[in-house]
C-alpha cells in the first residue's frame, strides 16, 4: 500500500489533492490494471481497511504531520465511526503535509471529485 501511494504521489493529477477512498481505489485499479469485475474490484472500504491494518501507516496516516506524505481525514457523521462518515486521503511528497485551509474555509472545502472519464495515462 505504501509503495503504491508513493508511486501515485509523483503524478500531478492526484498529488496534493483530497479524494475520497473510493476514488483512490479507482485510481489504484486503473494504474495497476486491477480487475474491474464487481466481485474482484478494489473498493474504498478495502483500501481504508488496508491502511488501518498496515503496520507502517496505521499509526501515522491520521496525524497532522508524518514522513510518508499520506494523510487520512474523516468527514461527516456525528462520530468518526458513524455510517454517515466518509474517509478521504491526501497524497504529497514524503515529508510534506497538506496545506492549511484558507481563512474561513475547512480542509473539506478542497475535496476533489474524480471525473468519470478520468485516466492517469500510465499503467504498470
Amino acid at each position: 500500500i505504501v509503495s503504491a501511494f508513493l508511486f501515485l504521489a509523483n503524478f500531478g493529477l492526484v498529488k496534493n489533492k483530497w479524494y475520497n477512498v473510493d476514488d483512490y481505489a479507482t485510481i489504484l485499479a486503473r494504474v495497476y490494471g486491477l480487475s474491474r469485475r464487481t466481485k474482484q474490484c478494489l473498493t474504498g472500504e478495502q483500501l481504508n481497511l488496508s491502511i488501518s491494518y498496515d503496520s507502517t501507516l496505521r499509526n501515522v496516516v491520521d496525524l497532522n504531520e508524518n514522513d510518508f506524505g499520506i494523510y487520512r481525514r474523516t468527514r461527516g457523521g456525528k462520530e468518526k465511526k458513524s455510517k454517515g462518515s466518509r474517509k478521504y486521503l491526501f497524497l504529497c511528497t514524503p515529508g510534506e503535509k497538506p496545506p492549511l485551509p484558507a481563512p474561513g474555509t475547512k480542509w473539506c472545502d478542497e475535496i476533489v471529485d474524480l471525473k468519470a472519464d478520468w485516466d492517469i495515462g500510465v499503467s504498470l
